[in-house]
């Protein structure tokens, strides 16, 4: 075992111990790979060049090497809001409609899906003795759900609140 000092351009005498060779080989191939791969961040035309100032004898093909497994991280995106509401189907379907024929018509309804994609359904239920009731529902529920509940007929107010309990216990919103 020989005595090794390791010196630093930034620091006087950082570090003095007992290391073996093989050590302070694996110590040096790692900081040139670290330097190697700092350097190619910042400078990747000229890394090789200011690594070869610090490290005799370092040359192109020794980049390639120790850059070898270094990629960008995966970027992960979130989830779209706009898929999770019930206006959602209908969106691209009239997009969709629009690719296929060309029709302004169909982009313009498109157009106003998106803009009312996040605003809550208002629907007037028509009771038999003549009055009518406006019920909300969130934007989630499925859209064909709230055609569905607007075609029943009731008779009372009690029995469309209870009949819309019902089919929205079990009702899948997003």
């Amino acid at each position: 075992m020989s005595n090794i000092i390791i010196y630093s351009p930034y620091q006087e005498k950082v570090q003095e111990s007992v290391i073996s060779l093989e050590q302070y080989y694996k110590k040096r191939r790692l900081r040139k790979k670290r330097l190697s791969r700092r350097l190619f961040k910042r400078f990747p035309l000229f890394a090789a060049e200011f690594v070869a100032e610090e490290f005799k004898g370092f040359e192109i093909e020794d980049l390639d090497e120790q850059l070898k497994g270094m990629k960008k991280s995966k970027k992960f995106k979130g989830k779209s809001q706009v898929k999770q509401m019930g206006r959602y189907q209908l969106l691209q379907k009239a997009l969709s409609d629009y690719y296929l024929t060309g029709e302004m018509n169909k982009l313009y309804e498109a157009q106003r899906l998106r803009n009312n994609m996040f605003k809550p359904y208002k629907v007037l239920f028509n009771i038999e003795n003549g009055g009518t009731i406006e019920q909300t529902f969130p934007p989630q529920t499925a859209y064909q759900l709230v055609v569905d509940c607007s075609k029943i007929k009731y008779s009372t107010e009690k029995e469309l609140i209870e009949k819309l309990n019902e089919l929205l216990r079990y009702a899948h919103t997003f």
